[in-house]
């Protein structure tokens, strides 16, 4: 469709005259399209903040739109109308219909919206609209737009926050853009979910474009901050609660780079196929909306606190980067220096080479730790594994500590086969609800965590050598058991007299 071309104009008591633009073709357009489009007027004022307003308008013509309350027989015939006319004449009547709810607005075709809603099945646009606007103040609520009048940040004007959804030609191979006004779409499917809301099926793509919408501009980290809007809908809204983009075993790949100890930085988060180059944390995108999901899903409230952290209390000395200020704002929020945290997920400087740790910071930031830390505003220790926390965390209701009276639970490894030149561990079941999964140690090493209760270890050992194992388990309040006994393989006693047995009864 069209470019949307806004500006802003300062009005003067008296009559205010406002001409539209010409409006010109977007550059990319690959089919073609005439000059025109909706025009809007913006007023982000309360009545009590100004005085009426009249608004008279000449030329054009009018197209059926939709807002809850309206009538939705006449709204049907109206869309029945502009298909016919866009039929007679599509330079002078756009094939196009809007609905508008408190908090989403879509542009979309009339012609599809008559097809879905003239369906006596559907549940129609009042509907529709409800829960289009439903969605996005659960959206808002997560990133920490309030609501009610007792709470400290709330604004009469946040009920009417407000993102516009419209049909728009796309960047080639895009099913979808945000820009700075509206979410751009161009796929016939996400025309359908638009008109036929449903929150099992509105889908990750739909949260990601919005999650660009709502992205703080002083925070935004492209093409990943805002995947917390679309796992918080995966998990908390739609119920699916998948692994992310693509169906991936994200947390897989987190346990890999994140557990071991003497993984080094510079590689953690990054594609093995690009090791010698990968600068860390920016290099994986599809897997890095995880450093804040993790946090997330032990401190709920979390990412919402830290918005309003940019929103409301922003106020610090210069010398200080983006990414120092955003783990600064997120030691804030939860009491602990996570500076360690995001160093070990290999989060990276501005500049691109440095990755974020004691070495690289600038003196603005551990001035203000350090102060923070010496008034009490932040502990220092302990540093919880947060990046053990698994897909299930945040949904998690029941009672999260099992370890931390660590004479409750005695865990042991139960026993250890061999399976080639691979050995089998089989970890004890818990009766705690709140457990997690197992650190798995070798000759002292940290060397993998699961939340299963086989383990196989990958790793060659020469024929000579026979590991030393043992393990700590975890609760999802990230208190750890105490350690096990270090166990080894032993072959079975019992099994081998039974096969010696054997073999002499083959030999009677």
């Amino acid at each position: 469709m069209l470019k949307k071309l806004s500006k802003e104009y300062q009005l003067v008591a008296g009559k205010n005259t406002l001409s539209v633009d010409n409006f010109t073709l977007i550059e990319w357009d690959t089919t073609p399209t005439f000059p025109g489009g909706p025009f809007y007027i913006v007023n982000p004022y309360t009545p009590s903040e100004q005085g009426e307003i009249s608004v008279y308008v000449e030329g054009g013509t009018v197209f059926p739109a939709f807002r809850i309350g309206d009538n939705e027989a006449e709204y049907k015939k109206q869309l029945l109308d502009c298909v016919n006319l866009n039929k007679k004449n599509n330079k002078t009547y756009f094939d196009m219909t809007e609905l508008m709810g408190d908090n989403a607005m879509l542009t979309l075709r009339a012609s599809d919206a008559y097809k879905i809603y003239s369906d006596s099945n559907n549940k129609g646009p009042t509907k529709n609209m409800q829960e289009w606007d439903k969605f996005l103040k659960d959206l808002y609520r997560f990133d920490g737009v309030q609501f009610s009048s007792n709470q400290p940040f709330y604004n009469e004007k946040n009920k009417y926050i407000n993102i516009h959804y419209q049909y728009v030609q796309t960047l080639k191979g895009a099913a979808a853009f945000a820009a700075g006004e509206y979410v751009g779409i161009f796929l016939e499917e996400w025309f359908r979910l638009a008109l036929d809301f449903n929150i099992k099926t509105i889908g990750w793509g739909y949260a990601h474009e919005t999650g660009h919408m709502m992205d703080i501009p002083e925070r935004i980290f492209g093409e990943t901050s805002n995947n917390m809007i679309s796992k918080f809908y995966d998990a908390a809204l739609a119920g699916t609660n998948s692994f992310g983009i693509g169906g991936d075993d994200h947390y897989s790949k987190k346990r890999k780079y994140l557990v071991r100890d003497d993984q080094n930085n510079r590689l953690r988060g990054c594609p093995e196929t690009n090791l010698a180059n990968c600068k860390g944390y920016l290099t994986h995108s599809n897997l890095n909306y995880l450093i804040w999901w993790d946090i997330e899903s032990v401190n709920k409230g979390y990412w919402g606190a830290l918005d309003n952290m940019y929103r409301y209390n922003n106020t610090l000395p210069s010398g200080i980067s983006k990414e120092e200020k955003m783990v600064y704002f997120s030691s804030l929020i939860l009491k602990l220096d996570l500076g360690y945290y995001f160093s070990r997920w290999g989060l990276t400087l501005s500049n691109g080479q440095n990755i974020f740790d004691e070495k690289n910071v600038s003196s603005t930031y551990k001035e203000l730790m350090n102060s923070a830390i010496s008034k009490g505003l932040i502990k220092a220790s302990p540093k919880k594994k947060i990046w053990y926390v698994d897909n299930n965390q945040y949904l998690f209701t029941g009672n999260k500590i099992c370890y931390q009276d660590q004479a409750k639970y005695n865990i042991q490894i139960e026993k250890i086969t061999k399976q080639g030149n691979h050995y089998m561990l089989t970890l004890p079941k818990s009766n705690c609800a709140g457990h997690l999964g197992f650190e798995i140690y070798e000759n002292n090493r940290l060397i993998d965590f699961i939340y299963e209760y086989i383990y196989t270890d990958q790793n060659n050992y020469v024929t000579s050598y026979n590991p030393k194992y043992k393990i700590v388990a975890y609760d999802r309040g990230l208190y750890a058991s105490k350690e096990s006994n270090v166990k080894s393989y032993t072959a079975s006693a019992f099994l081998n007299l039974n096969l010696m047995n054997l073999n002499n009864l083959l030999y009677e």
